[in-house]
């Protein structure tokens, strides 16, 4: 009896640590530098341009870059006045986003 639940306990075990992998690995952020305490975020496809508070320390154009993987990279390029902490959406990539860079001027 032992030995015919062993190979079906083996299989369920199996099945449920596949189920996990793929919640663990969407919930993971990773940040691009950091401007004037404003920075890129990524996830899989999706990212954003962000800032800390207290907000941007300086006023002017912050561009943040994301780098999709197997297309052209996507841009947000927003003016903040000093103290913003809005969240911008970058257009999501479609296959994976690998770095996000953000500049000021």
């Amino acid at each position: 009896m032992i030995k015919k639940i062993l190979p079906i306990l083996a299989t369920g075990a199996a099945v449920v640590g596949l189920a996990l992998i793929p919640a663990v690995n969407a919930s993971a952020v990773s940040y691009g530098n950091r401007v004037n305490n404003c920075y890129g975020e990524r996830w899989n496809t999706d990212w954003n341009q962000d800032c800390d508070y207290p907000g941007a320390s300086q006023a002017g154009t912050y561009q943040t870059e994301g780098a999709c993987d197997y297309q052209a990279d996507h841009y947000v390029t927003a003016y903040r006045s000093k103290g913003s902490t809005d969240e911008i959406d970058g257009a999501d990539c479609t296959f994976s986003v690998s770095a996000v860079y953000t500049v000021f001027w």
